[in-house]
């Protein structure tokens, strides 16, 4: 049996096999919809945004005019020693 489930639930999604990330955006006019499957840190980093926002926390977004860069490589971490030089 298989079930497709939409929740916004982090104890029913923990639970799930497979973890898909649904987005839409909007370019040229056209909406567009994408369905990206979720695995690992992805996976996780999904279900502790869906546990603070069930604990009452807000998510925001802005726009910036610099976006800092993360470090989640070796690769990021020698552009962050250069950076910081």
């Amino acid at each position: 049996v298989q079930v497709l489930l939409v929740t916004h639930s982090p104890q029913v999604a923990a639970r799930g096999r497979a973890h898909l990330r649904v987005s839409k955006a909007t370019a040229k006019g056209r909406a567009e919809t994408r369905v990206t499957p979720l695995a690992g840190t992805e996976r996780r980093e999904a279900l502790e945004q869906l546990r603070a926002l069930e604990a009452g926390m807000r998510i925001a977004c802005a726009r910036v005019e610099f976006a800092p860069f993360g470090v989640d490589t070796a690769a990021d971490l020698e552009r962050a020693k250069i950076a910081l030089a």
